[in-house]
């Protein structure tokens, strides 16, 4: 379930890093910090961003939230939402 979710993740990263682009980004990282995943465990995932523009992650408590715009600054470039199940 966990790397569904990571791939997910991962995914959502990489397909909405370059709306504005039109373009495949490689300049987004992201890099588990926990050397063992386990089921309802605590995942933490560190995400280095080496562009210049501003990524927002708005946290969701889980994917049935429709207001992410709250979460997020008025003047947001792009956007993706992290959904956190708690």
């Amino acid at each position: 379930m966990e790397m569904r979710i990571i791939t997910l993740i991962f995914f959502s990263l990489m397909m909405n890093s370059c709306i504005s682009k039109k373009e495949v980004s490689n300049d987004i990282e992201l890099k588990i910090q926990n050397e063992i995943v386990r089921n309802n465990g605590m995942l933490t995932m560190l995400i280095i961003n080496n562009t210049q523009c501003n990524y927002y992650l708005p946290i969701l408590n889980s994917p049935e939230v429709k207001n992410g715009n709250l979460c997020c600054p008025p003047k947001r470039i792009v956007f993706f939402p992290l959904y956190v199940y708690i």
